[in-house]
């Protein structure tokens, strides 16, 4: 459509532009807006809801005097772990039960030193004794096996030592 100068219709051209662009937008922006909606659900229902449902975090300070006293009666345990898992001697059930027991004292003390979420002053106890404390875990469950496998009570001092050879 030509106006007598032979310029085309200036409003033919943009009410086509008109048009496309809002077919486009009807069809675009419904699938902008679902797909919109959907990430933030999804991200709603990934963050905790309820201060419950958050882990705390629990800091323990230790005194170095502390520190070295518990690392002390740890290291006593451990050796008289070592003794009791001497793969000369027999496993019978009372030595089964005593080796059982020092994992128990060793669980106990390495706990109050750091690991199962407390997060302490000393970087090494907090990268290294939540391992430790599995170490100790799994050489329970061998001791209690049947028949009982004390070998990974025995090198229990690889666990410690992993963390005193990263100082």
């Amino acid at each position: 459509m030509n106006d007598a100068g032979g310029n085309a219709d200036v409003a033919d051209t943009s009410s086509c532009r008109h048009i496309t662009a809002i077919t486009f937008a009807s069809r675009c922006l419904p699938r902008t807006f679902a797909l919109a909606a959907v990430f933030l659900l999804a991200a709603c229902a990934a963050a905790p809801s309820s201060p419950e449902a958050r882990t705390p975090i629990v800091y323990h300070a230790i005194s170095h005097p502390d520190m070295q006293a518990h690392m002390r009666g740890l290291s006593e345990e451990l050796l008289a772990l070592v003794e009791l898992t001497d793969a000369a001697a027999p496993v019978d059930e009372a030595r089964r039960r005593e080796v059982v027991e020092s994992l128990d004292r060793l669980e106990a003390a390495a706990e109050q030193v750091g690991g199962r979420g407390r997060v302490t002053n000393y970087t090494a106890v907090n990268k290294y004794m939540d391992g430790f404390l599995e170490d100790v875990e799994l050489a329970r469950e061998f001791a209690e096996r049947e028949p009982a496998n004390l070998i990974p009570a025995n090198r229990l001092v690889r666990s410690c030592l992993s963390c005193h050879q990263s100082l």
